[in-house]
């Protein structure tokens, strides 16, 4: 899968999320419950990204939100029902090509998280009833794990 389409697939789940996370005043059948958290990149909180939780249950639910300044919030509208999810963070760094031809060379992407946090992903987090769902994930590059 090519970046470009990576991030038309986030963007996809995250208005998902949105659109079927309910609106007006229903009883919510799953038990939705807030979330919240932070995430760093190798000790430092990460600018911007994307956290997005996926269930694997019976009754798949997903969310997401953005992540600003190393925090994530999911309210209760959006949030998720108890279970385990899976979890995967994006965030991609724009940069103008190294030249600064803009017209022959376009704005570069790049994926500043290492797959084993999105694509490949064994991140988890459980969500339960009792008491507050804050989780905090720290993200470690390679580059950073070698002595």
């Amino acid at each position: 899968m090519t970046r470009a389409a990576s991030l038309l697939a986030i963007a996809a789940i995250l208005s998902a999320a949105g659109l079927f996370s309910g609106c007006g005043a229903a009883a919510d059948p799953y038990g939705r419950l807030p979330v919240k958290g932070s995430v760093t990149l190798d000790g430092t909180a990460l600018p911007s990204g994307e956290i997005v939780f996926t269930s694997d249950s019976v009754v798949p639910l997903i969310s997401g939100t953005k992540i600003v300044n190393g925090q994530f919030a999911i309210p209760k509208d959006q949030g998720l029902a108890p279970g385990v999810y899976k979890v995967t963070i994006n965030s991609i760094l724009e940069t103008a090509h190294p030249s600064g031809d803009v017209m022959n060379h376009p704005t570069e992407f790049k994926e500043l998280i290492p797959e084993e946090f999105n694509k490949k992903s064994k991140l988890t987090a459980e969500v339960q009833n009792a008491g507050e769902n804050t989780f905090s994930f720290d993200v470690v590059t390679k580059a950073k794990s070698k002595p």
